[in-house]
């Protein structure tokens, strides 16, 4: 048997390389808690103050886009973020 080991280490990457990488990994659909757990990380990196995160949370909200057929909702949601993050 062979011992092996996990190296972990911190890749430095650019604000853009890191933005770019969100907005291809958002998928077609997103619901409203993995938005807010999105908003949380941007928040956690220092892509959106708080305030911003805020807002953007109530925008994305279920109750934002009450109007918006329920079937649809989550991928008008993914494209709204996918838009928010292209122009971060």
């Amino acid at each position: 048997m062979e011992d092996g080991y996990i190296k972990i280490s911190r890749v430095n990457s650019n604000k853009q390389d890191y933005v770019s990488n969100i907005a291809q990994k958002i998928g077609s659909k997103l619901s409203q808690s993995v938005v807010d757990i999105y908003l949380d990380n941007f928040m956690r990196y220092n892509l959106l103050d708080k305030k911003t995160a805020s807002l953007l949370k109530v925008l994305l909200s279920d109750k934002s886009l009450a109007k918006v057929d329920k079937h649809k909702r989550d991928e008008v949601r993914a494209d709204m973020l996918k838009c928010i993050v292209v122009n971060i």
